[in-house]
């Protein structure tokens, strides 16, 4: 696989699946818009699509289900809301792409909270049940690191659209 570039990935969040630069990433990845599944749990105006073996993954969602709510026609425009970079603990191999900021899946969460603070994002909001999801907000994308509770290393990362939507 030929891995996208982080500006790639990274500038592709927000777009739609007639935007070129998200038909740019699709093409790298390989992928058409027939491509994307519906959500296993069948949500109504997104989809998904995956590759486990290689540690990533899109999600999108119907443009008038992110204008209009619950007012969804479920055929596209799809616009790209979160990429996900898997490690092993969740994959079947970790992502060995270009992640952000060149964070490591091996990394401590202390290493990635200095790594993150460097770059100028400070602190991090801190969620999930165990408290073990770190974010991070910027205008362009928001960046979650889920650390495994087991292994204390890094279970994914992922770039997140901000909400709510602000679209001209």
């Amino acid at each position: 696989m030929n891995y996208p570039s982080f500006e790639l990935l990274s500038t592709s969040i927000g777009q739609n699946t007639e935007s070129s630069q998200l038909k740019r990433l699709m093409e790298q990845l390989n992928i058409s818009e027939k491509s994307l599944k519906k959500f296993p749990i069948d949500l109504p105006g997104q989809r998904l699509w995956a590759d486990m073996d290689k540690g990533i993954q899109l999600e999108l969602e119907d443009v008038s289900s992110l204008l209009h709510g619950d007012l969804h026609d479920d055929e596209g425009p799809w616009i790209l809301t979160d990429v996900t970079l898997w490690s092993e603990e969740e994959s079947k191999n970790t992502y060995k792409g270009p992640t952000p900021y060149d964070i490591q899946f091996s990394m401590t969460r202390e290493h990635v909270r200095t790594i993150m603070n460097t770059r100028g994002f400070g602190s991090p909001k801190v969620g999930g049940f165990s408290e073990n999801i770190d974010i991070w907000h910027s205008n362009e994308f928001n960046i979650f690191v889920d650390f495994s509770t087991r292994k204390q290393i890094i279970r994914c990362i992922v770039l997140s659209l901000p909400r709510p939507l602000q679209l001209e």
